[in-house]
């Protein structure tokens, strides 16, 4: 013992002679530690609090858990940190990722209406990130068709769709197309609640006023007048589906109900009467067509395929990736209906993807085997390219293009330059 005190005070001395280099070492430490922990907590914590919703029980409770994680940061933090919550969600719990990405990104806008909208009425407060492009833009189905809902008239859509589009059009191409859609739900859900039950199932009773309404739209062009009609029929199909209001979908003649419209109508109604296909054919590439072709003209019947092939891809299960085992039952098909097809399986990998990550999976697409055996690769990765606008800001579509092989990168690089 006595031999090692001359030891611990030699030892003693030369620190003292360095404690304030020490002190200033430990305090940069400290700062390091303290920082890191700031940062990279958050992210932990969020990660194993959406993970621990898997022991919520079924697969319902689990969704259901992490939706009243998402409203309570969606308050406490913004909606951009519920966004990216929602991104975490669906990558890491399967029964979040079930039965599509658009539906849940749909009940997002719904929850951001009422917890960030209502009682503020103020838009400039709440913060639209990029994020919320995701799930091709079924946040903003959920959000506008609520917001019109409850202002369900002309002046007020066009002031808003030009509001959205001043402030977010220049990094989520579409946005008037999306809002004018969107208003078409409102001014359904509107009419709903005024229809008597006397006239549940009338399509018409529930269809000519408020496609009234986008007609008078005052500072809208022809093309959003339609695609405001269509976002009702679009609400009108999930009524069918759901059997709701007295409507039912006939999974033999789909197109049928439409002939009790005006012709004024029709198309519009035949163009989201499309959307239940996929299950009304029993995810039969052949059924499909057949139900296809009984649109009356080429371009619905085009679109009626192109649909149903993008709804495969939300619903079924494959044992390999779902893309590959849609473009596998297309493979017997003409040139013409293959590229169609192909196109819905890309349209439909952007709509399912997760979030801001959507573009991996339609590269990996457009350099599998079933692209290559048909020589459309140049076809996919310029498919690939047209949806970037969509939903990426020009920063990140110029590092996309660098996984683009060389020989298509110019597809994404005009997104840039257009």
């Amino acid at each position: 013992m006595t031999t090692s005190v001359p030891i611990l005070q030699a030892l003693y001395m030369s620190l003292s002679k360095h404690r304030s280099l020490l002190l200033v070492l430990a305090g940069l430490v400290g700062i390091f530690c303290f920082g890191f922990v700031a940062y990279a907590a958050p992210q932990f914590f969020k990660e194993r609090t959406v993970a621990a919703c898997e022991k919520a029980g079924s697969e319902d409770n689990q969704v259901e858990c992490v939706f009243r994680i998402l409203e309570a940061e969606m308050r406490t933090d913004g909606l951009g940190a519920a966004m990216d919550t929602f991104a975490q969600a669906y990558e890491l719990l399967p029964a979040f990722t079930a039965a599509g990405c658009h539906p849940k990104a749909h009940r997002v806008g719904d929850v951001a209406y009422f917890s960030l909208y209502v009682g503020t009425e103020d838009l400039d407060a709440i913060d639209f990130t990029q994020t919320t492009s995701a799930c091709s833009f079924g946040f903003y189905h959920g959000f506008f068709e609520h917001l019109i809902q409850d202002n369900p008239q002309a002046d007020f859509i066009d002031k808003t769709c030009d509001y959205f589009e001043q402030r977010l059009g220049s990094t989520m191409d579409d946005m008037v197309d999306i809002c004018y859609h969107g208003a078409g739900h409102g001014l359904l859900l509107a009419q709903a609640e005024r229809v008597t039950q006397s006239d549940w199932g009338n399509l018409k009773v529930f269809s000519e006023a408020p496609a009234a309404i986008c007609n008078a739209l005052p500072a809208a062009s022809a093309s959003d007048k339609e695609r405001c009609r269509t976002g009702i029929f679009n609400v009108l199909v999930e009524f069918r589906g759901s059997n709701q209001y007295g409507f039912s979908y006939d999974a033999e003649y789909p197109f049928a109900i439409c002939d009790t419209l005006p012709s004024h109508l029709q198309r519009e109604c035949i163009f989201e009467m499309t959307r239940k296909l996929d299950s009304a054919s029993g995810y039969d590439v052949g059924k499909l067509q057949s139900l296809a072709n009984q649109a009356p003209t080429q371009e619905l019947r085009e679109h009626a395929f192109l649909v149903g092939i993008g709804g495969y891809v939300q619903n079924i299960e494959c044992s390999t990736n779902t893309y590959t085992c849609v473009l596998h039952e297309c493979r017997a098909l003409s040139n013409d209906f293959f590229s169609l097809c192909l196109k819905g399986v890309v349209r439909g990998v952007y709509e399912r993807g997760s979030p801001q990550k959507e573009y991996q999976e339609v590269l990996q697409v457009c350099s599998g085997p079933a692209v290559r055996t048909r020589g459309a690769e140049s076809a996919c990765y310029k498919l690939a390219s047209f949806s970037l606008t969509r939903f990426y800001t020009p920063e990140k579509i110029a590092r996309i293009c660098k996984e683009f092989p060389e020989e298509y990168r110019s597809f994404c690089e005009s997104k840039l330059e257009s």
